[in-house]
């Protein structure tokens, strides 16, 4: 017999139902997402609000739980570190699945990533959006599609996917929040999620949350701490209290942090907030080290855009802060948008006044 979770939720009408990204989760075969058994509306709409049910797998426990306990049952560090590393490539691999195909999560936090058999999923994905491609570039859900569910479970899409926008700089886990996300930055994208990954990450092997890196005051001190200690290349995990030998598990995480916060071997977080249209111009190699092949090439849709001229006219690519090995792009050649995903970006997170699950 399978052990199995029933999720009972009201939701406003104007939200989207968990169930309906389930459906397109599964639909378009996004891997590390929980098996959904059952699922339906009890009320479609009393005084605004939905009461949804879903049974779904029991997935297991946090990453945290699961590195205490084993090592109360003895496992060794490197077993601990070698499964991890997993776990990290599992997630990010759903993560860009997900979004490559119209769904961002915004909710990333120690709570939803349960890890179970050596399987890592990413769960509770009631504060997700959905993004509809377009003829402008953004890549996601086909209209068409998002239709189709939209009448399956009997909500007004554009209602919703105006609603949701709404939510952009509101929703999520605070402690797992971006650095763009803290400080109210409008839109969110997948980077955004990943930065949360690489949060749950440390905080999982940090001997507690007594720390700079996660004591919060107020979003935007909790923002600045970061942006400083993550410039501390040497010295980061310390000031995140994760004070043990990361041994492999340390150069995944190594990569993770210069992904999302170095251009080349410069230090570039401080302008995730001083400078609102920042995009990030990640190093397609160091996500290598925490996603498989496939997640790297999905990646490559969510880069800027940059003109490139040439002697036909003007064409556009997208661009990656290394393009080639030792050759690191120019950041002020990359355009400039107003979103952390460039012009792909159309999302949103969840809301700390909600509290967190």
């Amino acid at each position: 017999s399978k052990r199995a979770v029933l999720k009972l939720s009201w939701t406003p009408v104007k939200r989207l139902p968990e169930s309906a990204v389930y459906d397109i989760l599964h639909q378009t075969g996004v891997e590390g997402v929980p098996e959904v058994y059952d699922s339906g509306l009890i009320r479609a709409n009393c005084f605004g609000y939905r009461l949804e049910y879903i049974i779904l797998e029991h997935c297991g426990q946090s990453l945290e739980t699961y590195v205490v306990e084993c090592r109360k049952r003895g496992v060794t560090d490197s077993e601990i570190h070698k499964n991890t590393n997993q776990f990290i490539h599992q997630v990010s691999n759903c993560l860009v699945q997900a979004r490559a195909r119209g769904v961002l999560h915004r909710d990333i936090s120690d709570g939803n990533i349960a890890v179970r058999n050596g399987q890592a999923k990413v769960i509770d994905w009631g504060y997700a959006k959905i993004i509809e491609s377009n003829s402008s570039g953004v890549i996601g859900i086909d209209p068409a599609v998002a239709d189709k569910v939209a009448q399956q479970w009997g909500f007004d899409k554009a209602a919703v996917l105006e609603n949701e926008d709404t939510w952009d700089p509101l929703t999520g886990t605070v402690l797992f929040m971006s650095v763009p996300v803290l400080f109210g930055m409008p839109k969110r994208g997948l980077f955004d999620d990943i930065e949360s990954l690489f949060y749950v990450v440390l905080r999982a092997f940090a001997d507690s949350e007594d720390c700079s890196g996660f004591k919060h005051y107020n979003n935007e001190n909790l923002a600045l701490a970061r942006v400083g200690i993550l410039g501390c290349e040497s010295g980061y995990l310390r000031l995140f209290n994760v004070k043990s030998d990361l041994g492999a598990l340390q150069e995944t995480v190594d990569a993770m942090l210069k992904f999302l916060f170095y251009l080349g071997d410069k230090y570039v977080g401080h302008e995730l907030f001083s400078n609102g249209s920042h995009e990030r111009l990640p190093d397609l190699r160091l996500a290598e080290k925490f996603m498989d092949e496939k997640a790297v090439n999905d990646l490559k849709l969510f880069l800027p855009i940059v003109p490139v001229k040439g002697g036909s006219g003007t064409t556009k690519r997208r661009n990656a802060a290394v393009s080639s090995p030792g050759e690191a792009t120019n950041p002020k050649k990359a355009s400039r948008g107003s979103t952390s995903e460039g012009p792909s970006s159309q999302m949103s997170t969840r809301s700390q006044t909600r509290g967190k699950k």
